[in-house]
């Protein structure tokens, strides 16, 4: 290896006084408005405007899977109860004595005995 020493003072900033301390002042001014401008209420908004959309969008897809998911909320009870024996069940144990066309129709024409 060399072990000569590297002169880099001729890429050193600071060895012109006044555009050191432009360049400063140009950073410095550049900082203090972005600052200012990022503690505005529009920006503030636009900043949370990404995050709040993508969680609104990750919500709707689970509720969106979800409701496929699950059955129809607005079916008819009789039609969640197609099964003979939930509806007969649910008779017995609530004591009910429906009619015989109602126990017909729930048991059908394939339950009936000649």
């Amino acid at each position: 290896m060399d072990e000569q020493k590297i002169d880099l003072s001729v890429v050193d900033p600071s060895r012109d006084a006044e555009r050191w301390e432009t360049l400063v002042q140009s950073v410095v001014s550049r900082a203090v408005a972005a600052r200012r401008r990022r503690l505005t209420v529009g920006y503030q908004l636009l900043a949370w405007a990404r995050p709040a959309l993508a969680i609104a969008a990750g919500v709707a897809l689970v509720s969106w899977a979800g409701r496929l998911a699950s059955p129809e909320p607005n079916a008819p009870v009789a039609e969640a109860q197609e099964d003979p024996a939930i509806v007969l069940a649910g008779w017995a144990s609530n004591d009910e004595r429906p009619p015989a066309t109602q126990i017909l129709r729930v048991l059908g024409e394939r339950h009936a005995v000649d």
